[in-house]
Protein backbone atom coordinates (compact mmCIF):
# COMPACT_ATOMS: atom_id res chain seq x y z
CA UNK A 1 0.00 0.00 0.00
CA UNK A 2 1.24 3.49 -0.82
CA UNK A 3 2.70 5.32 2.17
CA UNK A 4 0.38 8.31 1.70
CA UNK A 5 -2.67 6.06 1.85
CA UNK A 6 -1.30 4.25 4.89
CA UNK A 7 -0.72 7.56 6.65
CA UNK A 8 -4.26 8.67 5.82
CA UNK A 9 -5.56 5.52 7.49
CA UNK A 10 -3.38 6.12 10.54
CA UNK A 11 -4.81 9.62 10.89
CA UNK A 12 -8.33 8.21 10.58
CA UNK A 13 -7.71 5.63 13.31
CA UNK A 14 -6.18 8.22 15.65
CA UNK A 15 -9.05 10.59 14.97
CA UNK A 16 -11.64 7.89 15.71
CA UNK A 17 -10.05 7.21 19.10
CA UNK A 18 -10.06 10.88 20.06
CA UNK A 19 -13.64 11.32 18.89
CA UNK A 20 -14.89 8.31 20.86
CA UNK A 21 -12.96 9.45 23.93
CA UNK A 22 -14.55 12.89 23.67
CA UNK A 23 -17.97 11.25 23.33
CA UNK A 24 -17.34 9.31 26.55
CA UNK A 25 -17.21 5.90 24.90
CA UNK A 26 -13.47 5.38 25.40
CA UNK A 27 -11.47 6.39 28.44
CA UNK A 28 -8.07 5.09 29.54
CA UNK A 29 -8.97 1.82 27.83
CA UNK A 30 -10.46 0.72 24.52
CA UNK A 31 -9.23 0.79 20.94
CA UNK A 32 -10.19 1.00 17.29
CA UNK A 33 -8.59 -0.73 14.34
CA UNK A 34 -8.83 -0.99 10.55
CA UNK A 35 -7.79 -3.62 8.07
CA UNK A 36 -5.08 -2.37 5.69
CA UNK A 37 -6.58 -2.97 2.23
CA UNK A 38 -4.90 -5.65 0.15
CA UNK A 39 -2.72 -6.91 3.00
CA UNK A 40 -2.83 -9.23 6.00
CA UNK A 41 -2.16 -6.33 8.37
CA UNK A 42 -4.17 -3.98 10.56
CA UNK A 43 -3.68 -0.54 12.09
CA UNK A 44 -4.35 -0.16 15.81
CA UNK A 45 -3.26 2.34 18.46
CA UNK A 46 -0.33 1.65 20.76
CA UNK A 47 -1.31 0.44 24.22
CA UNK A 48 1.10 2.95 25.76
CA UNK A 49 -0.55 6.15 24.55
CA UNK A 50 -3.37 8.17 26.14
CA UNK A 51 -6.62 7.88 24.23
CA UNK A 52 -7.06 11.63 24.65
CA UNK A 53 -3.70 12.44 23.03
CA UNK A 54 -3.22 9.68 20.45
CA UNK A 55 -1.85 10.88 17.10
CA UNK A 56 -1.13 9.18 13.80
CA UNK A 57 2.45 8.51 14.96
CA UNK A 58 1.05 6.30 17.72
CA UNK A 59 -0.75 3.92 15.39
CA UNK A 60 0.84 0.48 15.20
CA UNK A 61 0.98 -1.81 12.18
CA UNK A 62 0.29 -5.40 13.24
CA UNK A 63 -0.19 -8.67 11.41
CA UNK A 64 -3.24 -10.89 11.65
CA UNK A 65 -1.06 -13.05 13.88
CA UNK A 66 -1.15 -10.26 16.48
CA UNK A 67 2.53 -9.40 16.12
CA UNK A 68 3.64 -5.79 15.44
CA UNK A 69 5.48 -5.18 12.16
CA UNK A 70 8.01 -3.17 14.17
CA UNK A 71 9.16 -5.18 17.22
CA UNK A 72 9.61 -1.90 19.13
CA UNK A 73 5.87 -1.19 18.86
CA UNK A 74 3.36 -2.49 21.37
CA UNK A 75 -0.25 -3.06 20.34
CA UNK A 76 -2.96 -3.39 23.00
CA UNK A 77 -3.01 -6.63 24.99
CA UNK A 78 -6.44 -7.29 23.49
CA UNK A 79 -5.20 -7.08 19.90
CA UNK A 80 -6.42 -10.67 19.59
CA UNK A 81 -10.07 -9.73 19.59
CA UNK A 82 -9.35 -7.64 16.50
CA UNK A 83 -7.16 -10.11 14.62
CA UNK A 84 -9.36 -13.14 15.19
CA UNK A 85 -12.47 -11.31 13.98
CA UNK A 86 -10.61 -10.13 10.87
CA UNK A 87 -9.40 -13.69 10.29
CA UNK A 88 -12.97 -14.99 10.29
CA UNK A 89 -14.94 -12.10 8.82
CA UNK A 90 -13.74 -10.85 5.40
CA UNK A 91 -16.68 -8.41 5.41
CA UNK A 92 -15.29 -6.62 8.48
CA UNK A 93 -12.76 -3.86 7.79
CA UNK A 94 -12.97 -1.92 11.05
CA UNK A 95 -13.51 -2.73 14.72
CA UNK A 96 -14.19 -0.71 17.87
CA UNK A 97 -13.67 -2.18 21.33
CA UNK A 98 -15.17 0.13 23.92
CA UNK A 99 -16.61 0.08 27.43
CA UNK A 100 -19.78 2.13 26.90
CA UNK A 101 -21.47 2.85 30.22
CA UNK A 102 -25.12 1.96 29.62
CA UNK A 103 -24.32 -0.98 27.35
CA UNK A 104 -22.09 -2.40 30.07
CA UNK A 105 -24.61 -1.68 32.84
CA UNK A 106 -27.23 -3.76 31.03
CA UNK A 107 -24.80 -6.68 30.75
CA UNK A 108 -23.96 -6.43 34.45
CA UNK A 109 -27.70 -6.60 35.17
CA UNK A 110 -28.04 -9.60 32.83
CA UNK A 111 -30.55 -7.63 30.77
CA UNK A 112 -30.30 -8.28 27.02
CA UNK A 113 -29.95 -5.22 24.84
CA UNK A 114 -33.17 -4.88 22.88
CA UNK A 115 -34.12 -2.55 20.01
CA UNK A 116 -36.13 0.21 21.71
CA UNK A 117 -35.03 3.28 19.74
CA UNK A 118 -35.18 3.94 16.01
CA UNK A 119 -31.46 4.17 15.35
CA UNK A 120 -30.82 1.06 17.44
CA UNK A 121 -33.09 -1.20 15.41
CA UNK A 122 -30.39 -1.94 12.81
CA UNK A 123 -28.20 -3.73 15.34
CA UNK A 124 -30.05 -7.04 15.16
CA UNK A 125 -29.45 -9.80 17.67
CA UNK A 126 -26.38 -9.09 19.80
CA UNK A 127 -24.70 -12.18 21.27
CA UNK A 128 -22.99 -12.15 24.67
CA UNK A 129 -19.48 -13.45 25.32
CA UNK A 130 -19.63 -14.69 28.90
CA UNK A 131 -16.06 -14.13 30.14
CA UNK A 132 -15.57 -10.60 31.58
CA UNK A 133 -11.78 -10.94 31.59
CA UNK A 134 -9.41 -9.31 29.10
CA UNK A 135 -9.40 -10.89 25.66
CA UNK A 136 -5.61 -11.01 25.80
CA UNK A 137 -4.75 -14.36 24.22
CA UNK A 138 -5.26 -15.85 20.79
CA UNK A 139 -7.48 -18.56 22.28
CA UNK A 140 -9.78 -15.97 23.90
CA UNK A 141 -9.84 -13.99 20.66
CA UNK A 142 -10.97 -17.10 18.79
CA UNK A 143 -13.75 -17.75 21.30
CA UNK A 144 -14.95 -14.16 21.13
CA UNK A 145 -14.90 -14.18 17.31
CA UNK A 146 -16.88 -17.43 17.33
CA UNK A 147 -19.43 -15.86 19.70
CA UNK A 148 -19.75 -12.83 17.41
CA UNK A 149 -20.44 -15.09 14.44
CA UNK A 150 -22.07 -13.06 11.68
CA UNK A 151 -23.50 -10.42 14.03
CA UNK A 152 -22.62 -6.73 13.90
CA UNK A 153 -21.61 -6.54 17.56
CA UNK A 154 -20.92 -8.71 20.59
CA UNK A 155 -21.27 -7.80 24.26
CA UNK A 156 -18.49 -8.87 26.63
CA UNK A 157 -20.28 -9.66 29.88
CA UNK A 158 -19.68 -7.00 32.56
CA UNK A 159 -16.81 -5.60 30.48
CA UNK A 160 -17.82 -3.80 27.30
CA UNK A 161 -18.60 -4.35 23.64
CA UNK A 162 -16.97 -5.07 20.31
CA UNK A 163 -18.56 -3.44 17.27
CA UNK A 164 -17.70 -4.14 13.64
CA UNK A 165 -18.14 -2.25 10.39
CA UNK A 166 -17.36 -2.41 6.71
CA UNK A 167 -15.31 0.74 7.33
CA UNK A 168 -14.24 2.80 10.32
CA UNK A 169 -16.98 5.42 9.99
CA UNK A 170 -19.57 2.66 10.12
CA UNK A 171 -18.02 0.96 13.16
CA UNK A 172 -17.84 4.28 15.04
CA UNK A 173 -21.43 5.22 14.14
CA UNK A 174 -22.66 1.77 15.21
CA UNK A 175 -20.84 2.15 18.54
CA UNK A 176 -22.50 5.50 19.21
CA UNK A 177 -25.94 4.20 18.36
CA UNK A 178 -25.55 0.99 20.34
CA UNK A 179 -24.88 3.09 23.43
CA UNK A 180 -27.72 5.52 22.66
CA UNK A 181 -30.15 2.61 22.39
CA UNK A 182 -28.82 1.10 25.64
CA UNK A 183 -29.14 4.44 27.43
CA UNK A 184 -32.79 4.80 26.46
CA UNK A 185 -33.44 1.20 27.44
CA UNK A 186 -31.92 1.75 30.90
CA UNK A 187 -33.93 4.93 31.48
CA UNK A 188 -37.17 3.32 30.27
CA UNK A 189 -36.62 0.32 32.57
CA UNK A 190 -36.21 2.71 35.49
CA UNK A 191 -39.80 3.83 34.87
CA UNK A 192 -41.42 0.48 34.13
CA UNK A 193 -40.39 -3.09 33.30
CA UNK A 194 -43.09 -3.08 30.62
CA UNK A 195 -41.07 -1.26 27.98
CA UNK A 196 -41.82 -1.20 24.26
CA UNK A 197 -39.45 -3.49 22.34
CA UNK A 198 -39.60 -3.56 18.55
CA UNK A 199 -40.93 -6.79 17.13
CA UNK A 200 -39.20 -8.51 14.20
CA UNK A 201 -41.20 -6.64 11.55
CA UNK A 202 -40.54 -3.28 13.20
CA UNK A 203 -36.88 -4.13 13.71
CA UNK A 204 -36.37 -4.88 10.03
CA UNK A 205 -38.43 -1.97 8.71
CA UNK A 206 -37.16 0.68 11.14
CA UNK A 207 -33.61 -0.60 10.91
CA UNK A 208 -33.60 -0.18 7.14
CA UNK A 209 -35.01 3.33 7.25
CA UNK A 210 -32.71 4.54 10.03
CA UNK A 211 -29.39 2.96 9.04
CA UNK A 212 -27.70 3.95 5.79
CA UNK A 213 -24.58 5.67 4.49
CA UNK A 214 -26.11 9.09 5.18
CA UNK A 215 -26.71 8.20 8.84
CA UNK A 216 -23.17 6.90 9.17
CA UNK A 217 -21.66 10.03 7.62
CA UNK A 218 -23.86 12.37 9.70
CA UNK A 219 -22.87 10.61 12.92
CA UNK A 220 -19.16 10.75 12.09
CA UNK A 221 -19.33 14.40 11.04
CA UNK A 222 -21.15 15.36 14.24
CA UNK A 223 -18.58 13.62 16.42
CA UNK A 224 -15.66 15.04 14.46
CA UNK A 225 -16.96 18.62 14.43
CA UNK A 226 -17.81 18.47 18.15
CA UNK A 227 -14.37 17.17 19.05
CA UNK A 228 -12.62 19.66 16.77
CA UNK A 229 -14.54 22.69 18.03
CA UNK A 230 -13.56 21.73 21.58
CA UNK A 231 -9.88 21.51 20.64
CA UNK A 232 -9.73 17.74 21.05
CA UNK A 233 -8.29 16.97 17.61
CA UNK A 234 -5.28 19.28 17.81
CA UNK A 235 -2.14 17.41 16.78
CA UNK A 236 -4.01 14.26 15.75
CA UNK A 237 -2.43 14.26 12.27
CA UNK A 238 1.15 14.23 13.59
CA UNK A 239 3.09 11.43 11.90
Amino acid sequence: MEMDKLNELKILVAKSVRMLEFAGLLDMHGHTSVRVPGTDRILILSRLVSRREVAAKDIVVAGLDGKPANPADEPPSEVWLHTEIYNRRPDVNAIVHAHPHYTTVLSIANVPIQPVFGIGAFLGEIPVYGDPDLVNTKEKGIRLAETLGNARAVIIQSHGAVITGSNLMEAVAATVNLEENAKKQVFALSITPNIKIFDSEERERIGKSNWNSSTVYKTWEYLESSARSNGRLEGVEQL
